[in-house]
């Protein structure tokens, strides 16, 4: 597939979002930009649309992409992407009936923090006090492989 398809196979999948709710358009002058594009027609004078140059120009996360048209006219396109990292916690206590706490758990994801897993990990530790119980893993999030697991007395735990 051409850029030249690409650029109107883009326009018609944007205007086909705004249709179905999933897009929402606000300028008048981009909704008409994009049907003219959908149409092969140059959105600035109407003629059929034919490209006469294609320019990519990338940077990291960033690329700029410029269309000439045959008319004269040209049409800039900047796509930027970025990675998020993302992590998740979640802690409890329990507390027997006196209030003193019996028990702690903890159990996060972590993306990009453990250098033996470049897509993340998963922790999770428990320190039984009322069972002394100490238990405590370290998961690699893609592979499933287990990078660190201890299950011992809590009272022989450092």
């Amino acid at each position: 597939m051409n850029m030249l398809q690409n650029l109107i196979n883009s326009a018609k999948e944007k205007l086909l979002q705004e249709e179905n709710g999933t897009r929402k358009i606000n300028s008048a002058e981009y909704r008409q930009f994009l049907k003219d594009l959908s149409e092969k027609k140059c959105p600035n004078c109407g003629k059929d649309l034919e490209l006469a140059k294609v320019t990519i120009n990338q940077k990291d996360s960033a690329e700029a992409v410029k269309y000439e048209f045959v008319c004269g006219h040209g049409h800039n396109e900047v796509k930027i992407s970025e990675t998020v990292k993302t992590w998740e916690k979640l802690r409890c206590k329990m507390r027997d009936e006196e209030n003193n706490v019996v028990m702690k758990s903890l159990y996060r994801t972590e993306v990009g923090k453990n250098p033996l897993s470049v897509g993340g990990v998963e922790i999770s530790w428990m320190a039984d006090r009322k069972n002394n119980v100490w238990k405590h893993k370290i998961k690699d999030i893609k592979t499933g492989k287990i990078l660190h697991s201890e299950d011992m007395p809590l009272d022989q735990h450092k």
